[in-house]
């Protein structure tokens, strides 16, 4: 079962064309973005909470990393069946 927190980032990803979270390094910081939203700034301690998100979504195999960078994922044919669920 996922958390409310990879549900939500999992449900904010497909709604984008893309289906992509950015988890670009800014001067050294990860923020979590989906679309141009910021789900918590790289310097608020919250943004910790996200890139848990991330990393829940990444090891159940529901979003890839597929250039190998951990700054842009996409979502799996996993994570849309689990989406389904939701």
């Amino acid at each position: 079962m996922l958390s409310d927190d990879a549900s939500c980032l999992l449900i904010a990803a497909k709604e984008t064309h893309a289906s992509a979270i950015d988890c670009t390094t800014l001067l050294g910081k990860r923020p979590v973005y989906i679309h141009g939203r910021a789900f918590a700034e790289a310097n608020d301690p919250r943004n910790a909470r996200w890139l848990a998100a991330v990393e829940e979504l990444l090891a159940n195999g529901l979003i890839c990393d597929s250039a190998a960078t951990r700054q842009v994922y996409y979502i799996t044919n996993e994570g849309y069946q689990t989406i389904s669920m939701i």
